[in-house]
């Protein structure tokens, strides 16, 4: 009875079939209450993640906002009789309960539907991180990397092959040139010596021992190659020291790119792990709706099941304002007769009291103007009596003085005579 915000009082006037009237709305309002702490709970623990704790107790102020405004809403409904009334005091509470209705009907779907919305929503994760290692892929960090890669390759290779195009390349090409003219040097310069030395000893040659025409020019011939050798080795040593400028150079571009590389790639990595940590989190209840429109999308039969399971609820939700009308529509009953006499009593008594209040202050009012005019009045009488009692005294006082003036010119009364 109290859910259904009915008097007591009242119905114990009533037929037994208003009690059970009342008792079944209140039944109805309950239950609507419930449901709508259960679809809170569900909804802060899916879009919040709420502790179990906190949810429920979320859920349970909620279950008693909602109770006391359907009840609120049962309980101020008042049967009307031309249709403009009727609609004036439907429409409104109407209207509120399908808002409270669709609030809470959501959650309790997506509860309903948890296992297959769970896998459509681990597959639209899936589906999101995809494209978002696509976008990563070919956004303008991974091209420049790409390029940086093309880069190194290129300048490594400008340097290797028959015919290098990087300067590296040309000079480790040039050196090798050198060393093999050096080492061809030296057999020529070895045959020169071997030579010159049989010609000396005169076991080659012209067969005459001893420095001959033709050992001095033997001779000649080895310090010419000697020289060409130290030519040779110097020209391979300055090679080598460009060589080593030319690798440091190399090794320094190569490093600025790998370095650029990492920076990027670090950046690649930082940004593909946040939008992997986003879309881990994105399991809340949007997602959860997304998911749920999405099976309905793909399976006819989950959006209508979806649709039927949320106008059912939004029945269930709309029962007690619907069952308040529904009881009125054959006219009203006896405890709404009494109800109403018991408030036009009410307020009849309530206007008197005004009445009498009013009357009471409009008495005062009275009376104390009277309290007002009479001290006015007693004010006026006593301001003329002192002034009768100050006229008095000057009366007195010239008489006085009237009666005393003769005495004085006789030389009477002044102590003068005997």
């Amino acid at each position: 009875m109290f859910s259904s915000g009915a008097d007591a009082a009242i119905l114990d006037q009533c037929p037994t079939v208003e009690r059970t009237r009342y008792a079944g709305l209140g039944g109805l309002v309950l239950t609507t209450a419930i449901m709508a702490g259960i679809a809170m709970t569900v909804a802060l623990t899916l879009a919040f993640r709420a502790p179990l704790a906190v949810a429920v107790g979320a859920g349970a102020l909620w279950c008693l906002i909602i109770f006391n405004l359907d009840r609120w809403l049962v309980s101020g409904y008042r049967p009307q009789t031309s249709r403009r009334g009727k609609i004036m005091a439907v429409g409104p509470r109407i209207l509120l309960s399908v808002v409270l209705g669709l609030t809470i009907s959501e959650p309790l779907v997506l509860l309903i539907f948890e296992p297959e919305i769970r896998a459509e929503a681990v597959e639209n994760r899936v589906s999101a991180q995809n494209a978002a290692d696509e976008r990563i892929a070919g956004n303008t960090g991974a091209q420049r990397i790409e390029a940086l890669r093309k880069e190194i390759t290129d300048i490594r290779a400008q340097n290797t092959g028959t015919n290098p195009a990087g300067e590296l390349g040309k000079l480790i090409q040039e050196r090798d040139e050198v060393q093999r003219n050096w080492q061809s040097n030296e057999k020529a310069l070895a045959e020169a010596r071997n030579k010159a030395f049989g010609e000396g000893n005169g076991t080659a040659g012209s067969g005459v021992p001893g420095a001959g025409p033709r050992y001095e020019e033997l001779r000649d011939d080895v310090a010419t190659l000697d020289r060409k050798a130290a030519d040779l080795k110097a020209e391979e040593a300055g090679l080598d020291r460009r060589i080593e400028r030319a690798r440091q150079a190399e090794e320094t571009r190569v490093k600025e790119r790998e370095d650029e590389i990492r920076r990027l790639s670090a950046a690649q990595n930082s940004r593909a792990a946040e939008q992997a940590e986003a879309i881990g989190r994105s399991d809340g209840l949007v997602a959860r709706i997304n998911a749920l429109f999405t099976l309905g999308e793909k399976h006819t039969a989950v959006f209508l099941a979806h649709i039927v399971l949320a106008l059912l609820i939004l029945l269930i939700d709309l029962l007690p304002i619907t069952g308040k009308i529904l009881m009125s529509s054959g006219g009203r009953s006896s405890y709404d007769n009494l109800l109403a006499a018991r408030e036009i009593e009410i307020a009849e008594g309530a206007a008197l009291r005004v009445l009498e209040a009013r009357e009471r202050t409009t008495l005062a009012t009275m009376r104390a103007g009277e309290r007002k005019r009479a001290a006015r009045d007693i004010a006026r009488i006593h301001m003329a009596d002192e002034r009768y009692e100050q006229e008095q005294r000057s009366r007195r006082r010239r008489r006085s003085l009237d009666e005393r003036v003769p005495f004085q010119e006789t030389g009477e009364w002044n102590g003068l005579t005997p």
